[in-house]
């Protein structure tokens, strides 16, 4: 039961993150400024490095994971991301005609590979018990 609710909390966290990441940062987002040219592939190396760095001061403060089943860990290096990508693609999609935004297959890719890199860190690095 225990590691039951301590996947409900990551997942409500990871979604309260997300939320919290892209709507606040929608109006400085590259991909929204029209001068600047910067390639997808460049701007989700750029959102992976966020994610390390997120996965890095999440690890200062909270060095063990939260999930303690190695089965559910490994789940969560492959849903953690596709969950992210699907809400950020689903939160453009439903936004898209308030904001001059990127389009919702940017967005999904750059929260792809954001959560991506913040879960594989955190996973590598984790102090396993």
């Amino acid at each position: 039961m225990e590691e039951f609710l301590l996947v409900f909390f990551e997942f409500l966290l990871e979604i309260i993150l997300e939320v919290g990441v892209n709507w606040p940062v929608a109006g400085v987002d590259p991909a929204n400024r029209r001068d600047v040219d910067i390639s997808l592939l460049w701007q989700c190396l750029l959102y992976a490095l966020v994610g390390c760095g997120i996965a890095a001061l999440s690890l200062y403060f909270f060095p063990h994971p939260w999930i303690k089943n190695p089965v559910l860990q490994l789940l969560n290096l492959i849903v953690a991301p596709c969950f992210a990508a699907f809400v950020a693609y689903w939160f453009a999609k439903r936004h898209v005609g308030e904001v001059m935004s990127a389009s919702p297959r940017v967005r999904a890719w750059k929260s792809y590979c954001l959560t991506l890199a913040l879960v594989l860190v955190r996973y590598t690095f984790g102090k396993h018990v």
